[in-house]
């Protein structure tokens, strides 16, 4: 069975180069296969010389109909660029030559040149060798880069059909690389035009182009070449092994240090949270506090209880009210269930407010205030609890002091009065 990537491999046929395993090569001189059987077509008009050029003419004029076709059938042309050549000797023809390798022609002249398989006549000047390049088509970023000087430019008499689009740019911002397209957007084929390369020879442009079209190939390595043994190899994977062990080591300390962070960002819940997050919260704060307590069961009046405590746990958007449901259930769990244990209500007031907002607001009304010192009820906010919290966990202040605040005041609970 063929390897799936040979099947998968577009064919490609490359025109005057050699020794090319991606794809088909043929010699100038030689006969050539059917163009449009091909996927993409390379070019190698560096190898189409004078000589060559004569004796090749009636090929090259011939090869015509079938670029156009493969051209109009969304498939690719890659041209390795060449000054013009015209037959030796150059015939005498009506006209004006306006430059180095450019003959403005009667209209009625059809010219012969080493472009004449192209399927409309463009422009390309000879003249002095620059070194500015600017890329307008990055699919070539690999191939520009064996191109540091040119001295071709190119341009393109009016076609309805075809449109001159830039690769490359001097600084005159004329065009050193180009993309024959077809204007309606339909058709997908290209013929691109491109430098000569002047780091590296041709062959490797070429096969750069083939990376283009088929991938960049895979190099292939015997089995047996791990085998050969080569001084300080095993010292320096003996080397990385320690230093993995240290890398593995750094990355538990990390793993570590990012839970401490994850688990110290959950107080911050104090203050965005209701429901049963808020609950777990307040359960793990107080118990950093000193005051151990378990969650009860849905329903209960109470969210955490033990022996000495129990404490109902909410957030709201506003202040808290007397006629809360909250308060409320404070008043039913002392008139059912109270045993003689310490209410607390911990409230998130105003939760989905700034803290810097949140200043200077009544967290309870009056009235609630009323209700909880004559209830024997302490009452305070998820903010007066995170920074007592922050006051133990600092040393600013001793838990034992803190619980006796909760658990001895009256009414509501703020920072400065533990009674």
């Amino acid at each position: 069975m063929l390897d799936s990537r040979l099947e998968m491999r577009p064919k490609v046929l490359v025109i005057g180069s050699k020794d090319h395993d991606r794809a088909d090569c043929v010699d100038w001189l030689h006969p050539f296969p059917n163009i449009e059987d091909y996927d993409s077509i390379i070019i190698n008009l560096q190898s189409l010389t004078q000589a060559v050029y004569d004796k090749s003419i009636s090929k090259i004029r011939g090869m015509r109909e079938s670029i156009v076709t493969v051209f109009s059938t969304d498939r690719e042309i890659f041209c390795v660029m060449n000054k013009v050549v015209a037959p030796s000797p150059v015939p005498s023809v009506k006209g004006k030559r306006t430059g180095i390798g450019l003959v403005t022609i009667d209209p009625d002249y059809v010219p012969t040149t080493n472009y004449e398989w192209l399927p409309i006549r463009i422009e390309i000047r000879s003249g002095k060798r620059g070194t500015f390049v600017s890329l307008s088509n990055h699919r070539f970023d690999k191939y520009f880069q064996g191109v540091d000087k040119w001295n071709l430019e190119i341009g393109m008499l009016s076609s309805s059909w075809i449109a001159l689009v830039p690769i490359a740019v001097n600084k005159s911002r004329k065009m050193i690389g180009a993309s024959l397209e077809h204007i309606e957007s339909v058709h997908q084929g290209a013929i691109h035009l491109l430098p000569p390369p002047t780091k590296g020879d041709t062959h490797r442009a070429i096969e750069t182009l083939l990376d283009l079209i088929c991938g960049e190939k895979a190099k292939t390595v015997p089995l047996w070449r791990k085998d050969i043994q080569v001084p300080e190899i095993k010292e320096f994977e003996k080397k990385i092994d320690t230093e993995m062990e240290v890398i593995k080591e750094i990355q538990e300390r990390i793993s570590q240090l990012k839970s401490q962070i994850q688990e110290l960002d959950s107080y911050r819940d104090l203050l965005t949270e209701t429901g049963d997050d808020l609950v777990s919260i307040v359960k793990k704060t107080l118990s950093d506090i000193g005051i151990k307590v378990n969650k009860t069961e849905k329903g209960f009046p109470a969210d955490l209880t033990s022996d000495n405590v129990a404490i109902e746990v909410t957030g709201i958007k506003g202040h808290m009210k007397v006629s809360s449901g909250k308060v409320i259930q404070t008043a039913r769990f002392k008139e059912n269930y109270h045993k003689g244990e310490k209410i607390v209500l911990i409230v998130n007031t105003f939760m989905n407010l700034s803290l810097q907002e949140r200043e200077k607001r009544d967290d309870f009304t009056r009235q609630a205030k009323k209700y909880f010192e004559a209830s024997s009820i302490c009452c305070l906010t998820t903010k007066t609890l995170f920074q007592l919290w922050k006051d133990v966990v600092s040393k600013k202040r001793d838990s034992k002091d803190v619980r006796s605040m909760i658990l001895t005041k009256n009414g509501e609970l703020t920072l400065g009065h533990s009674k």
